[in-house]
């Protein structure tokens, strides 16, 4: 208080001691005036001015900031703190740190962000460290996306530093709060000489829809190498078929309209369904598209959710009688023995393709195949295991 008397009060929240403040202000500006004397008052009404201890308010968001990158004192991991002041705080008292983030993958916080007092000190990857006091830092800007990014507002430090979007929320506004600790109200009819801290945020960056397109060939989709193409313009926004077509290929582009996959065309021998594409048109799940005719063709299939296409394939395998198992299936049906050879597949068997000339399986002899889509491998059993089909 702003006389000789003293108010002991205690406020375990920061926000609960400015409350009370306020209500003290409410209740002096409601009394009935003073009686006229000849003596002129020096104030009319309370200033309330936030002089609450900075550790009290970063105390407070130590309950707020879950990131499990950022530590509070005095519960900072002394190896973090020490290796942090060493790179990027020489020489500064790891006692007066309050808050550390650390910004490195193995758990070094030789990257990352200290924060004490009156100053704020951050070290990004490859780049110089930069140091701020917090009376400098009139703004800071919230970058949203999956990892929320806080850059200060001052063309001359650049560092930055990464959080949870909610943790980095509460990090801004503890700045702000320690900020006006620092630099509490003027008095009334004093001029402010600090504008604050402001927050300004970004929005999230709408990435553009990955569509998935699935090889058919031979009439049968080659599922591990279907095609992520973006829906913009240029290399990875289009399917194209150089082999058809002598001055210009046929190809398509896509395009996302109201959540919906748009399919153009500005050329011919494009096909939806067998049908031409003459300009444009919005495709449904699993719809075919064939660029070029006859032996060049190249054909695709669109999946609009790849994992309800998945569920699909396993349903159609399920109805056949397929049923797959992991590769480390644990069961005491295990195979005898497991031969890495190129293979071929015919009416009679199965051939083992080698140099010196060849292994051939009769289908009688086989109690279950697996095939995997990296190996080749086939599996030769004297029981009787499911089939399980992992590659195309």
């Amino acid at each position: 208080m702003n006389d000789k008397e003293f108010l002991p009060c205690l406020a375990p929240q920061v926000e609960s001691m400015r409350q009370f403040a306020q209500m003290l202000n409410d209740i002096l500006a409601a009394l009935p005036p003073a009686p006229m004397t000849d003596e002129k008052p020096t104030e009319d009404n309370l200033s309330v001015q936030a002089r609450v201890p900075v550790n009290m308010i970063v105390r407070d968001y130590s309950t707020k900031i879950k990131d499990r990158n950022v530590f509070f004192a005095p519960e900072i991991p002394s190896g973090k703190l020490r290796n942090a002041v060493k790179a990027f705080a020489p020489g500064f008292a790891e006692k007066d740190v309050l808050v550390l983030v650390d910004d490195t993958i193995f758990g070094s916080a030789k990257k990352g962000a200290l924060l004490t007092e009156d100053t704020l000190y951050v070290q990004n990857q490859l780049a110089k460290p930069q140091s701020i006091a917090l009376a400098d830092i009139h703004g800071v800007t919230l970058t949203l996306d999956d990892r929320t990014t806080l850059s200060v507002d001052d063309p001359e430090f650049r560092s930055t530093i990464t959080l949870d979007e909610e943790s980095m929320r509460q990090f801004a506004q503890m700045l702000h709060d320690m900020k006006a600790a620092l630099h509490p109200a003027p008095m009334i009819g004093e001029k402010s000489t600090d504008d604050g801290l402001s927050v300004t945020l970004v929005p999230r960056v709408q990435r553009p829809k990955l569509i998935r397109m699935v090889p058919i060939v031979d009439g049968k989709l080659r599922r591990f190498s279907f095609m992520s193409v973006s829906p913009q313009e240029g290399e990875f926004g289009k399917l194209e078929n150089p082999r058809a077509g002598f001055f210009s290929h046929p190809k398509v582009t896509f395009e996302l309209r109201g959540g919906k996959v748009i399919a153009k065309t500005t050329g011919k021998d494009v096909f939806v369904n067998d049908e031409p594409l003459l300009t444009e048109r919005e495709l449904a799940d699993e719809d075919r598209i064939t660029l070029g005719k006859g032996q060049f063709r190249d054909e695709y299939q669109f999946q609009a959710d790849p994992q309800l296409a998945k569920s699909k394939r396993r349903e159609d395998e399920t109805a056949q009688g397929i049923i797959r198992q992991p590769p480390d299936f644990s069961s005491e049906d295990k195979p005898i023995r497991k031969l890495r050879e190129q293979l071929s597949i015919t009416a009679e068997g199965v051939c083992l393709e080698k140099q010196e000339g060849g292994k051939r399986l009769r289908w009688s002899e086989l109690g279950a195949v697996q095939f995997s889509p990296d190996l080749g491998r086939v599996t030769d059993a004297s029981n009787m295991l499911d089939a399980a089909a992992d590659g195309t």
